[in-house]
């Protein structure tokens, strides 16, 4: 056998084992990205029924009563809109004399999770003051700081 022949052969081999490698390693990258779904999927599932429960006890009243006061500081005596889960209408209802003159209450079947949005037309201004967006920004946090990761080579 020539020494070119070997050669061929190895290189052979080499791209082989490194295609090999390759596969096998983008394999594992798309089970470790399951996995984290997965995980994240269980553990915010969990934190959804855990705000759910919440929003059944006195504590989310007061929540919504100091939501509803940040909101009104913020706008000052501009009238607002507020938006409220069908739910919470009645709760909200009755803090409505906090708010500027000529501010309203309106139904936001968006909201599944509870708290309040908030819209000033003479400012332009929005506000999502919902646990649905504060669990939407921790689910975010958690990609980012779980320390499940993939890194690069």
């Amino acid at each position: 056998m020539s020494t070119e022949y070997l050669e061929t052969e190895k290189r052979k081999v080499r791209l082989q084992i490194n295609s090999s490698r390759c596969a096998l390693e983008t394999e594992l990258k798309h089970e470790f990205a399951a996995a984290r779904e997965s995980i994240t999927d269980e553990v915010f599932a969990e934190a959804a029924e855990n705000i759910a429960a919440f929003t059944q006890t006195p504590e989310y009243e007061l929540f919504l009563t100091k939501s509803l006061m940040n909101i009104a500081g913020i706008y000052g005596r501009n009238p607002i809109t507020v938006f409220a889960r069908p739910s919470d209408l009645q709760q909200v209802k009755g803090l409505l004399h906090c708010l500027p003159v000529n501010s309203e209450l309106k139904t936001d079947t968006g909201i599944i999770l509870g708290g309040l949005k908030a819209l000033c037309s003479e400012m332009s201004l929005r506000l999502d003051d919902t646990l649905d967006s504060r669990l939407k920004m921790q689910k975010q946090y958690f990609y980012e700081n779980s320390g499940l990761t993939i890194q690069p080579d």
